[in-house]
This record gives C-alpha cells, structure tokens and sequence, in this order.
C-alpha cells in the first residue's frame, strides 16, 4: 500500500481543480452572448407575431408562392437580430448586468462596452432618421442622409 499518499495527493487535486470556479468570461464575450440570446428570443417572438397576423388575415405576409417561407425565416432573423443589436428591447442589458454582480464576467476595460454602447447610438439614429443597416454600414448616418 506504498501508492497511497500519492493516489490521495492525485485524488485530492482533482477535487481542488473540479471545484475551481469557471473562468470569467470576456466584458466583450459577455455582451455578445447576451445579445445572442435576446436574438433567439426575439426571433421566437417575431415568428409566432408573423404566424398570428397570418392566420387573422387568411394570407401570408411575405406571399404564398414558392420560397415564401424562406422569406418569412429571412424576415424573423433580420428583425430579431436588429431589435437585439439596437438594445431596444433591454434583455440583452439586463442578462449581462446580472452576470456582472454575480461576478461571472471579468471587469470591463472600459473599451469594449464603450465601443457597445456607441454602435447602438449609431443603431438608433439609424432608426430615427429611417436609415437601414446597409445604409448605416456605408456611413450615411451623421452625413446628412442618403
């Protein structure tokens, strides 16, 4: 029984490294993946919206032909991925605060959730002023329009 200190050394180490906590996620990786989820959300919420007012109105809202329903899917997406990345909504805020005070995201440096916080701004006007996300991309905002 000579093995015994060194498989209760081992053993030990493996419970010290199991009950480790998880490393801290990114400020910026953080975001993201809130973003991510409120998109999905999002997404979930705009196809049964769509799926309603079809059935109210007997139609589809994109047609009933041929590739109407990629379309429909196109129109889910954009809508929820635009929603989530104006921060209109909030979710996306509200989980990422959460995680901060639990201390599961790493401090922020400032940067990042600087950068965050000016690409909604620029989202926002875009919206305000009726500009869409190829427009916004092309630097039409703050350029005096299209």
């Amino acid at each position: 029984m000579s093995n015994s200190p060194e498989i209760d050394l081992r053993v030990h180490a493996s419970l010290q490294a199991q009950n480790a906590p998880p490393p801290k996620a990114s400020a910026k990786e953080a975001h993201k993946a809130a973003q991510q989820f409120e998109a999905i959300f999002l997404r979930m919420i705009v196809k049964d919206m769509r799926k309603n007012a079809t059935s109210m109105t007997g139609g589809g809202m994109m047609g009933e032909g041929v590739g109407s329903d990629v379309r429909e899917g196109w129109f889910d997406t954009y809508m929820s991925d635009h929603l989530a990345a104006t921060g209109h909504v909030g979710l996306a805020d509200s989980l990422y605060r959460s995680w901060v005070e639990a201390g599961k995201v790493e401090d922020d440096d400032e940067g990042s959730l600087q950068e965050i916080s000016e690409t909604r701004n620029k989202l926002r006007h875009a919206d305000n002023q009726g500009l869409s996300l190829g427009q916004l991309a092309k630097g039409s905002v703050g350029q005096g329009g299209l």
